[in-house]
């Protein structure tokens, strides 16, 4: 066995492990984490199997929209929250 395919196999792995957290996750901030960290393994994953440009595609939108766009919404939900609690 090369060393390229231990190392695939036991990224596979840990990436495995991490979406499994990010769907087992009970918080909200803990299932975007999971998903942010997901996105970034992707992008290490694909550079080790020598494909930069997916990659490169992955950590845009992957890792940087998405990222994005989970952060945004859980900064409106926790406004509207803090409204809802203040009209009690």
């Amino acid at each position: 066995m090369s060393f390229e395919y231990i190392l695939t196999l036991v990224f596979g792995i840990i990436m495995l492990a991490v979406a499994w957290f990010a769907i087992e996750a009970r918080e909200t901030v803990d299932n975007v984490i999971g998903e942010s960290l997901l996105g970034l393994l992707s992008v290490v994953g694909f550079i080790i199997l020598q494909a930069p440009d997916v990659a490169v595609t992955a950590a845009v939108i992957g890792s940087g929209l998405s990222s994005a766009m989970f952060v945004l919404t859980m900064i409106k939900m926790n406004k509207a929250k803090m409204r809802e609690e203040k009209s009690k």
